[in-house]
């Protein structure tokens, strides 16, 4: 039987950016292009073979590599990242992914797919580049090609591709509110307690700064507000001793901190000072908190 010839190339798994504040899953595919020509009534079948990859594992996934760190992750053979893409070996234990032109035709090219998943919530996992080298043996195609009545030997090729990911710098905050309570009199300060709670990935350093509200007066005086328009006065500081004012310009009156794995909770500390006690209603104010990283 005279030979035919068979070509083969494979797509980058390229992941993209990861946010690893969040649970979800990052999916990406791939391809491995076969591309053939010779006798007429002719076709090839053969099974892709994937190894651990340069990044390693951890149990039975596969990892990916950056500066000091690592993400999960793996492949499979189905787009419902069921059944894992391996080479039968441990610490993977996937099976390889079979294939066959399903045509007998003089030339033919066709794509065998396979899909990805980085896994959500890997927090720990600092901003940065990650890879995964497979090449030689770690990617390799095992075929052979076949007429109606006859198949010829197997034969074996590698390929090289990488798995790539990149995770990104982000923070989310949330904050309570500082509820002075009821009073019949400002002769007297009246305090009370916030929080602000931040979220970032791991080893981004941060600055929060809260704005003057939406009724400041100017010179970065804050105001609570009535219905009727009426004005208290109160601040916002970042110590219990209510000597820092928190502010909004990063590295000068803001607090600054590092992501960690969970969330950082910053107190508030409000305060009220004494001032002539305005008409009997409810004073309010809307504080932007705003995250610089």
């Amino acid at each position: 039987m005279s030979a035919q010839t068979c070509n083969f190339g494979v797509s980058t798994i390229a992941f993209g950016n990861i946010d690893t504040l969040v649970a979800t899953n990052q999916d990406a595919s791939a391809s491995v292009s076969v591309s053939c020509s010779g006798l007429v009534l002719s076709r090839v079948e053969g099974t892709i073979s994937v190894g651990t990859g340069s990044g390693g594992a951890s149990g039975s996934l596969r990892l990916l590599q950056g500066s000091g760190s690592q993400l999960s992750f793996q492949l499979y053979k189905d787009a419902a990242r069921s059944q894992v893409l391996g080479n039968g070996t441990a610490p993977i234990n996937g099976t390889s992914l079979a294939f066959s032109s399903g045509s007998l035709l003089l030339n033919y090219a066709f794509s065998v797919p396979f899909y990805g998943r980085v896994f959500g919530g890997q927090t720990s996992a600092p901003p940065g580049s990650y890879l995964s080298t497979f090449s030689g043996a770690d990617f390799s195609i095992r075929y052979r090609t076949c007429t109606a009545i006859i198949c010829g030997s197997f034969t074996t090729t590698t390929l090289s591709t990488t798995a790539t990911a990149t995770v990104l710098e982000n923070c989310l905050v949330s904050a309570s509110d500082i509820d002075f309570g009821l009073t019949g009199s400002l002769a007297q300060p009246v305090t009370a307690n916030g929080s602000v709670f931040v979220r970032c990935t791991f080893s981004t350093s941060f600055q929060v700064g809260l704005d003057a509200g939406q009724n400041s007066p100017g010179a970065g005086v804050r105001a609570m507000k009535s219905a009727g328009g009426q004005l208290i006065t109160y601040e916002l500081f970042q110590d219990a001793p209510r000597t820092i004012v928190w502010g909004n310009v990063p590295g000068s009156d803001t607090v600054g901190g590092t992501g960690s794995a969970g969330t950082i909770t910053l107190p508030v500390y409000g305060r009220v000072p004494a001032q002539v006690t305005p008409p009997a209603a409810t004073y309010t104010d809307v504080i932007v908190v705003t995250v610089t990283y």
